[in-house]
């Protein structure tokens, strides 16, 4: 889990209990918001841009069509169906 954060004071901002240093308009990605990060955020003179609560889930993998099926497909199939109509 991650914030990002960011100083809206005018001037420097300074957080000892996460060892911060943040310039006027300046922004910081930290794994946890500490006792005064909250305590500045309160008094609206740090503000969390993003929040990331979880990591994204991975990705979900899409069964292709079995390869018989893209061989019928296209001229394949329409030789074989036009084969088809000849034999008759």
């Amino acid at each position: 889990m991650s914030y990002t954060i960011r100083n809206i004071r005018p001037s420097v901002l300074h957080i000892p209990d996460a060892g911060q240093r943040l310039d006027s308009g300046q922004i910081a990605i930290v794994e946890t918001l500490s006792p005064q990060m909250l305590s500045l955020l309160e008094e609206r003179a740090l503000e969390v841009v993003a929040h990331d609560p979880a990591p994204p889930a991975p990705p979900v993998a899409v069964p292709s069509k079995p390869a018989a099926e893209e061989k019928k497909s296209g001229k394949a199939a329409t030789k074989a169906t036009e084969a088809g109509d000849d034999a008759r």
